[in-house]
């Protein structure tokens, strides 16, 4: 699915992908926009209608209920919210954000996928630099992770921990920026060259697919899906792709990353002590003696333990 995919949309409504650096939100469903040069999250879509001048922004679509058009809430008021269902209401918020909800459904796409298609469409023909860091995956967090720093709550749903490790980074997990939970990402199958990748209506977690079983080729979650048609639109691998989620992750600071740093400014090596050790140890507060401690050679005395 190409960035063309929208032109059925984009002949009534500008659409565009901001974040709050780049963007005033006014009122509850009022934004304007603002230039400021900075690195875009592109977190939050916004519509306007080509006749109009307020960008409005559009959430993801509620899974239920799903009607053939999605319309206004008429208990809706700007500031106010839902007078009727409150936090509830399953209702759109403007004309534009039905619209949009309206033409995922007829073409069978998620917000993720929606999201994905306006970044392609605001970055050109040409296809984006690889090295941007994933910039076209504005609503997911993704992260490379490994048996030691994630932990399996279900079937698909994962927790990350803060370890020190090293990590083999054999496992690609996603979220959506509003959920706590991951969701790993599998290899993807090949199904075809035009193929775009769903969920798969009969997969529960913890069951798995209901009807296909093992050989079910449909996607586990909207996270999956969303990667599997990335790759594929992109023409890269599973490992390639992880290799750009490891680029574009923070660099995290580490005991044995602090040490490394440390032995390249001082000569000298570390000695691991036991809390014992360290107790019967008087503490030496000079500074000198400290360094002397900490950067002497080891030692070992003959029948003891270091």
């Amino acid at each position: 699915m190409s960035a063309a995919t929208l032109a059925p949309l984009t002949t009534q409504y500008d659409l565009k992908l901001v974040c709050t650096r780049c963007s005033v939100e006014e009122k509850e469903i009022t934004y304007r926009l603002k230039p400021v040069q900075h690195q875009c999250a592109r977190d939050l879509l916004l519509c306007r209608a080509k006749c109009g001048g307020k960008w409005r922004p559009v959430s993801k679509r509620p899974t239920f209920p799903n009607p053939v058009r999605y319309e206004v809430c008429y208990f809706f008021k700007e500031g106010q919210g839902c007078s009727f269902h409150k936090n509830r209401c399953t209702f759109a918020r403007s004309d534009e954000e039905a619209d949009v909800w309206t033409f995922e459904k007829c073409h069978g796409i998620n917000h993720v996928s929606l999201c994905n298609l306006v970044a392609l469409s605001e970055g050109g023909a040409d296809p984006p630099d690889r090295s941007e860091s994933l910039r076209d995956l504005p609503a997911l967090d993704l992260k490379a992770a490994c048996d030691l720093c994630s932990v399996k709550e279900n079937q698909i749903s994962y927790t990350v921990q803060s370890v020190s490790h090293k990590c083999s980074r054999n496992l690609l997990l996603a979220k959506d920026k509003a959920c706590d939970l991951w969701r790993p990402v599998s290899e993807r199958p090949i199904c075809g060259r035009n193929v775009l990748y769903q969920v798969c209506q009969f997969f529960v977690e913890g069951s798995g697919c209901t009807k296909h079983g093992q050989t079910c080729t449909y996607a586990r979650s909207d996270e999956e899906a969303t990667l599997w048609n990335y790759v594929k639109d992109k023409h890269i691998s599973r490992e390639e792709f992880i290799r750009l989620v490891v680029e574009s992750e923070p660099i995290s600071i580490t005991p044995e990353s602090t040490a490394k740093s440390i032995l390249q400014q001082f000569p000298g090596e570390f000695i691991e002590l036991c809390k014992g050790c360290f107790n019967d140890t008087p503490q030496r507060t000079n500074h000198q003696e400290m360094e002397s401690l900490l950067l002497r050679p080891m030692q070992r005395t003959p029948g003891t333990q270091s």
